[in-house]
């Protein structure tokens, strides 16, 4: 089983193939532009910025949650690391700052790491 993104015009897609063609399995909420995808057994993370703000959107299913919001520098480089372990960036160079948050539960809940 394979699980794949789609994102354009604005609309983000979490999609799905079992050895055929890809068929969507559901569509993560609309705000922000992508900055990042990452999927586990568990959860589909989509990583989003727009308008000063970013967001972590979280599924699959029906209903997408929005469980981390800030403002200021987007998030990048969202990973899991295996099922429940997932981290992100955010900021970087160019920037005023960088950050590294880490989800313990499939990005349910995420912590700022002091580095």
């Amino acid at each position: 089983m394979l699980y794949g993104s789609r994102f354009g015009n604005m609309t983000k897609e979490l999609r799905k193939s079992e050895g055929g063609p890809f068929k969507t399995v559901s569509v993560p909420p609309r705000e922000g532009i992508t900055t990042g995808f990452a999927i586990s057994p568990e959860a589909a993370l989509v990583a989003a910025t727009g308008r000063d703000w970013s967001f972590v959107h979280r599924g699959p299913g029906e209903k997408w949650d929005t469980l981390l919001t800030l403002g200021g520098p987007s998030f990048e480089d969202l990973a899991f690391s295996d099922s429940r372990h997932a981290t992100l960036v955010r900021g970087g160079p160019g920037q005023e700052f960088a950050e590294v948050y880490r989800s313990d539960d499939a990005g349910v809940n995420w912590k700022l790491l002091k580095i």
